[in-house]
């Protein structure tokens, strides 16, 4: 094939690719049909040539490879739905095994502590989410109460969350003051984490003897605290430092409170206020806030984690000091 002639004919593939109409050339050496799908999208083109007999195509020729084209066009469009499928239910069964190894991360139960009550919900948006929550005890043999959202979601954002969840069990075990533990796993999230990821945390470390709090907040919503009375207060809300992974030299503060009789603490993610009804509304801070005043318990302590696509959910304790 000489150059004119492969100008000529990538000129006629891309008419036929184009107006997705078959076309027989005037010297009639040449046929060419497009393959096209079911929504009319362009799987190729069927092209012939006759190089040696010019005259030899005519319109019964290109009829039939019309014919012909539709029954390619058909066997090839499934098999390219076959091929996606089969990717699909393997993406599937992946997600599923990591959504059962995140699972298995988090507390099965809330600890045991006289005159507490812990309650905890997760339900990620995807398969798997960036959402993370623990008990844990520290060195001193206090009670850590953890809660963590990783920007973005899905595995990415589950990686991520293993990682920083890993750092801070370690720290804490090592005998580091709340404020130390956060900037320590806030100064190796930022040094190693890819561009542009974040995590918002939480530390909350309980002293179960004197029921003393002392609280982190690396960027998170401030807990709320409920009073005996209904009101509502958003604990360290002027205390609250950067998400890790911003500025791994950040300096963090705390804030220490006391519980009393009947008073509960609530954690919480934005996917309990981004969370929708059928009718597209959201949930909404103003909303929680009064299901919370409302709650008619008299718990000492709760701890919500929700990240849901439905109606957001929340729970509290029951329990009171012994």
């Amino acid at each position: 094939m000489n150059e004119e002639n492969a100008t000529v004919n990538a000129a006629v593939i891309d008419e036929v690719v184009t107006k997705q109409a078959a076309i027989l050339t005037e010297d009639s050496r040449v046929v060419c049909v497009p393959l096209v799908d079911g929504d009319d999208r362009s799987l190729g083109v069927i092209f012939l040539e006759e190089q040696d007999t010019p005259g030899r195509f005519g319109t019964d020729d290109l009829d039939i490879l019309a014919t012909v084209a539709v029954e390619i066009s058909f066997a090839v469009e499934n098999s390219i739905l076959h091929e996606a499928a089969l990717r699909e239910r393997a993406l599937q069964l992946e997600l599923g095994i990591a959504r059962q190894v995140q699972i298995g991360l988090l507390p099965n139960a809330g600890p045991q502590v006289a005159g507490y009550g812990f309650f905890d919900f997760y339900s990620p948006a995807k398969k798997v989410g960036g959402d993370y929550y623990d008990y844990l005890t520290a060195d001193n043999g206090c009670l850590a109460v953890v809660l963590g959202d990783v920007s973005g979601k899905g595995i990415p954002a589950a990686l991520l969350m293993a990682k920083v969840s890993s750092e801070l069990g370690v720290f804490l075990a090592s005998g580091l003051s709340p404020v130390n533990v956060i900037q320590r796993v806030n100064e190796r999230f930022a040094k190693r984490a890819p561009d542009g990821a974040f995590v918002t945390m939480q530390l909350a470390l309980l002293n179960h003897v004197t029921h003393e709090i002392v609280l982190v907040n690396a960027g998170h919503m401030p807990p709320l605290l409920r009073r005996t009375d209904g009101r509502i207060e958003e604990v360290g809300a002027s205390a609250g430092g950067l998400p890790l992974g911003i500025d791994p030299d950040y300096e963090y503060s705390a804030v220490q409170f006391s519980l009393d009789v009947g008073e509960s603490l609530v954690f919480y993610t934005d996917g309990v206020l981004d969370a929708t009804n059928r009718d597209g509304k959201r949930y909404e801070i103003a909303r929680y806030f009064e299901k919370v005043s409302d709650f008619k318990s008299s718990s000492q302590m709760c701890y919500v984690n929700t990240k849901s696509t439905g109606l957001g959910l929340w729970s509290l304790g029951a329990n009171a000091l012994t």
